[in-house]
């Protein structure tokens, strides 16, 4: 548990410089989706795989959590500000990035506010199912 913090800042630190070099390469969209994709599969197959084998190692959780956050770290962090400095049209660019980028906290206060809300009342399988559809749906 102590260490998890490191492992996650040297995968977020890597992650982008892997998205410095892809960032030209592949179309935006095509990297939402793929990062979508992945991040919703890192909550959902740990699930499943509980379900199937209820002994499997604790480690399980570590290892999909890490490919969640190398997804995110090439995908959607990165993103999320390039595609809100690209979207709005510059007579209203910067209100509107300051609405997106507030409610982009907004969303990441609710998750960290809610995450342990729902641990405690609800199987983890469950919690990572709800997230690992939110993830899912998001692509769609």
């Amino acid at each position: 548990a102590l260490m998890w913090p490191i492992i996650q800042g040297i995968i977020l630190v890597v992650g982008s410089l892997v998205f410095l070099g892809i960032a030209d390469k592949f179309k935006r969209r095509t990297l939402l989706i793929l990062g979508g994709t992945v991040m919703g599969l890192s909550f959902l197959l740990p699930t499943v795989i509980k379900l199937l084998m209820p002994n499997s190692s604790p480690l399980l959780i570590v290892v999909f959590l890490s490919i969640y956050v190398a997804a995110y770290s090439f995908t959607w962090a990165p993103l999320t500000w390039v595609i809100i400095g690209e979207v709005f049209p510059l007579a209203i660019r910067g209100r509107a990035s300051g609405a997106a980028s507030s409610a982009n906290w907004v969303g990441s206060f609710a998750v960290g506010l809610l995450f342990p809300i729902m641990t405690a009342s609800m199987p983890q399988d469950a919690v990572f199912a709800i997230f690992g559809v939110i993830c899912l749906l998001g692509v769609w």
